[in-house]
């Protein structure tokens, strides 16, 4: 056999030589080997089904194909230059996934017939910075002028190989068609876990995106008050800005000013901005005080010891919301510094342009700001044009008279943005409209698709955490999965090779994501019961009376249920409230304190109350989803702690248990609600003489077709299906009580189970004074959490107050409205409130109550003194950031029949159930739970709870007790299917002997 060795002759490029296979000049023949050897290493056949696969981003050049193939072999080699070497090491990893070999990276001098080798090229500049060639023939070769162009190709050759080994040979060149493609992504007010940053510039790389605008806050010694969690740690900024480089990716960090500072100015009140009447605005930088910028620039210095990008954002946007008039120390100072012709605008231009000149003049970079805070109206001083402006928002200045001006523009339109809790990405919709870069919001066009503005630089999407109690890192990064491949499609090929978007979608999926991603951590834990033990001292997680978690040496078992987003709710089971964290927000409605308690609350779909439970050398890891803090021991109390602060390792051990769960806490008036009873052994020991009481309540009929075993193995769960209907309106809060016994083979124990639902009045129709396009009044119906009610904001915003009416179609008997607030962002949540009701809707009574709403995301009960009506009016006079806007998530009503009478039996003998006193369980040490085994350490620490003697009937061990009065936080009540005293078997089917 002879010699597969290349020939090469070197080309002299600008500081480099740069080695290639001899071929035609510039680069562009295939591959010269020995005929004769060639073809042991690479097919030759006809290429007559073979199709090149498609790629994200589709290339903008035109293949010129062979109709013959190459074969990726197994033992095939990757040769590079030194100016390849990142692009070798990227598609080693993909090609050693798509063979299942592993592929050796050689230098380039030993690149042989059936290889695949990357260099560097000087003579195709016509390429650009970020463009290559890649032909394919009996070897496969990457040619660009830059090692960041070498780096696309290869991750287009993996996302080739990724789907087939053999291929068309052929040649193309690719470039793109936008400098800048970009993701925005918002980590400074509450922290973003290092694996998910780096599974996004994963993504991101293998899809030619190549630019992340990164809000980060890092702990600032000069400033120590601004060093509240949601930090990163300069290592950690460091891990993240070589991770980003290693794969192309430019990382501009931003600190948003003079505007959403409060991450660094919260606990900085002279720093703070106040209105006419003396109010602080947190988030609000005064910079009529020289403070103001000595203050920013400070930040920027210590920034620019870790950040290397040419460029520095300073935000600059949503600036006391344009509202100069409440102000007035804006004017004088613009005045005082102008002459009388100044306008309140020309300050904060001045800051601007203070802040460009800074960076400028201090490291050489170039200042980026969105474009919603550039005013329209001009005074004295007019924004320097060298500033780049990210267009969002409609608003002010358009895209068009940006690039007019002279400014360079990025596409951030809104459209490209995804808010937790709010906004997603509509991406089917964009890819059918051909949606491209040249779109700006409110469909203004700059340049065309396939027609590039030469001053528009690119487009990005924008990552927001708004709510973070909404939706969790996780649910963030699965939505966010489409849209990166969207956005890289759009910016890099500026076109749409594929037709539909269900093929685009198609592709996706195919491609799935680089070698180099890591999936999320999946949950190991199975729903069921456990003890919590922190492993430094023994203390088991446990329940005060107060309902705080506290760390007790008294055993007590909680119920562990997996969510669809990859974390874990814990559940006190005698309550069936679950684990959250406690007290008010503090950021992006999540309580961020360091050290804050934790506490029971009622279940509901939030962040705060799921927990990523992961392993650990045998121990387990607990950390809040919300807040992003380890759950961990703060004198005897359990309470969430960063990671730099805490070691806290948790023990948890299976037990045997029960849990009730509602398919909804909230039902309907005239509907039924449906409850699961699960039995669930993970104790490592089968359990016998498995029982289940379940109570009655007055107002409330049940139904079951469930049977429980007597023996229940480990591992094994059982589930009792069972369903409550209402004897009559019964608003408000309804609890369901069980009680489950069993043998262990030692001896009898036995537990409680509780859980609560909201029975309300859902309104008919709902009108307002004033509504948004995409903020109507209909929208308070639906109990959609993402969306709402919005008072007007565009064209011009409208003062308050503002009013939302819901009709409840005829005159009913009103106790209560609920109130729940804006869900999907912090802008807009109600303060100051009245209410009034009218039986024909022209004519209102006085207002009969008002009040001031909490800040939060959790519904709130606004007590009415007993009247009639049909339609209930919500006035809003303030909302908690004292912004001109306000919103409503939803509005529900405790509004009973005028006729409806519901007799409740008479009262027997059986005692109240009062949820604070755990049911009568005893205190044990600091307030915890002791059931049959108190104040034992390691023993189980449920209730025994009596049964009442009096109207008692079961089926297959369930047993039903009736509860006759009480103080309405009771349980089930019904007769069961007809069956006088027998057993309902799955059948349905009534058995009185057994």
């Amino acid at each position: 056999m002879t010699n597969n060795r290349f020939r090469y002759k070197c080309v002299l490029g600008i500081a480099a030589v740069v080695c290639f296979a001899l071929g035609v000049g510039g680069g562009d023949a295939a591959y010269a080997a020995d005929s004769a050897d060639s073809a042991a290493t690479a097919s030759e056949v006809v290429a007559e089904a073979v199709a090149m696969p498609h790629v994200i981003p589709s290339l903008t050049g035109q293949w010129t194909l062979q109709d013959t193939t190459f074969t990726l072999g197994a033992t095939a080699k990757i040769a590079a230059d030194d100016n390849s070497k990142l692009a070798a090491s990227a598609l080693k990893s993909e090609l050693d996934r798509a063979t299942g070999s592993s592929h050796e990276i050689v230098p380039i001098e030993q690149a042989e017939s059936g290889d695949i080798a990357i260099m560097q090229d000087v003579s195709l500049n016509n390429l650009g910075a970020q463009g290559y060639r890649l032909t394919i023939d009996d070897s496969v070769r990457i040619a660009s002028p830059s090692s960041i162009g070498a780096l696309y190709g290869s991750q287009t050759v993996a996302q080739i190989f990724s789907q087939q080994l053999t291929v068309p040979r052929g040649q193309v060149d690719d470039q793109p068609a936008y400098a800048e493609r970009g993701v925005t992504l918002s980590a400074n007010w509450l922290y973003l876990s290092m694996d998910y940053i780096e599974r996004l510039l994963d993504d991101m790389a293998y899809f030619k995106l190549n630019q992340v605008l990164l809000e980060v806050k890092i702990p600032n010694e000069n400033y120590p008050k601004s060093s509240e969690w949601g930090y990163y740690t300069p290592d950690q900024v460091h891990h993240i800005l070589e991770y980003a480089a290693e794969r192309g990716i430019d990382v501009i960090p931003e600190i948003n000013s003079p505007g959403h500072m409060e991450p660094w100015i919260r606990n900085y009140p002279d720093l703070q901005l106040s209105d006419r009447h003396g109010k602080k605005y947190e988030g609000d930088l005064d910079i009529t005080t020289p403070e103001a910028f000595d203050f920013y620039t400070s930040l920027i210095d210590e920034y620019m010891k870790l950040f290397t990008s040419q460029y520095w954002h300073m935000g600059a946007d949503e600036y006391i919301w344009g509202r100069y008039e409440d102000f007035p120390q804006m004017a004088q100072y613009a005045k005082n510094k102008w002459g009388q012709s100044a306008i309140p605008r020309d300050a904060y231009v001045d800051f601007v342009n203070r802040v460009n000149d800074y960076v400028k003049d201090t490291y050489g970079k170039t200042l980026r700001i969105w474009n919603d805070g550039y005013p329209l109206e001009t005074g004295t001083q007019a924004l320097d044009t060298d500033i780049i402006v990210e267009h969002w928002l409609a608003k002010d200045r358009k895209a068009q008279n940006l690039v007019d001006s002279g400014h360079q523009v990025m596409n951030a339109n809104v459209a490209l943005y995804q808010t937790r809790g709010s906004l997603k990405i509509d991406t089917p919709r964009l890819y059918g409209e051909r949606f491209s870069v040249a779109n700006f919001d409110k469909d203004e066009k700059v340049g065309e698709l396939g027609a590039p503005h030469p001053n528009v630089l690119g487009a990005k999407m924008s990552l927001w955490p708004d709510n973070s109690a909404a939706e969790t890192q996780n649910q963030v990064e699965r939505l966010q999965n489409d849209p990166v491949r969207y956005v890289a499609q759009i910016t890099w090929s500026d076109a749409y090779e594929l037709d539909t978007w269900d093929e685009f979608k198609t592709l996706i999926d195919t491609l799935g994501h680089s070698a180099k991603w890591i999936p999320p951590t999946e949950p190991t834990l199975r729903d069921g019961n456990y003890t919590i033990e922190l492993v430094d001292n023994g203390r088991y997680l446990n329940v005060a009376d107060d309902k705080s978690a506290h760390l007790t040496q008294n055993r007590y078992v909680w119920n562990v249920q997996q969510t669809d987003d990859g974390y874990f709710t814990i559940r006190d089971s005698v309550t069936g409230k679950c684990l959250d964290l406690a007290g008010e927000p503090t950021r992006l409605q999540v309580p961020a304190d360091e050290g804050g308690s934790l506490a029971l609350a009622a279940c509901s779909d939030t962040s705060r109350q799921k927990w990523q439970i992961s392993n650990d050398h045998n121990n387990a890891v607990v950390m809040n989803a919300a807040s992003m803090m380890l759950m961990a021991d703060k004198d005897v109390r359990a309470a969430q702690l960063p990671y730099d602060k805490t070691q806290a390792r948790w023990k948890i051990v299976g037990a045997f248990g029960l849990a009730l769960n509602f398919d909804e806490p909230r039902v309907h008036y005239g509907e039924s609600a449906a409850i699961t009873a699960v039995l669930t052994n993970n104790s490592g020991a089968t359990v016998t003489n498995v029982k289940l009481t379940v109570e009655e309540t007055p107002k409330w009929t049940v139904e079951s077709t469930g049977a429980i075993p007597e023996t229940i193995e480990d591992g094994q769960s059982v589930e009792v299906p069972l369903v409550l209907s209402p004897r009559c309106a019964d608003f408000g809060q309804t609890q369901v009580l069980a009680t489950v016994s069993w043998n262990d083979g030692a001896e009898e124990h036995s537990t409680q189970a509780g859980a609560s639902f909201r029975y309300t009045f859902v309104p008919l129709k709902a009108s307002a004074s004033d509504s948004n396009w995409d903020g109507l009044p209909e929208n308070v119906l639906n109990l959609d959490p993402e969306k709402l009610w919005h008072s007007q904001w565009q064209p011009e915003i409208l003062p308050f107050p503002h009013w939302v009416t819901i009709d409840l179609g005829e005159v009913r008997r009103i106790t209560a409205l609920n109130y729940w607030p804006r869900q999907i962002g912090m802008n807009g949540q109600a303060r100051h409130f009245e209410v009034a009701t009218s039986v024909d809707g022209e004519n209102w009574t006085k207002p009969l109550v008002s009040g001031e709403f909490v800040e939060g995301t959790s519904w709130q009960l606004i007590e009415l003194p007993e009247t009639t009506g049909r339609f209930i009016r919500l006035t809003l006079k303030s909302q908690v950031w004292a912004q001109p806007v306000v919103a409503v998530a939803a509005l529900e009503a405790y509004a009973y029949p005028l006729n409806e009478v519901c007799e409740e039996p008479q009262s027997g003998n059986n005692p109240e159930s009062d949820e604070n006193s755990h049911n009568g369980e005893n205190p044990g040490e600091n307030g915890g739970n002791q059931g049959d085994q108190a104040a034992q350490p390691g023993t189980d620490q449920r209730p025994a709870v009596k049964p009442d003697d009096d109207a008692s009937h079961s089926h297959e061990g369930l047993t039903f007790i009736a509860r006759t009065g009480g103080n309405g936080a009771l349980a089930l009540f019904g007769a069961l299917l007809g069956c006088a005293g027998g057993v309902v078997l799955m059948t349905r089917r009534c058995v009185t002997d057994r």
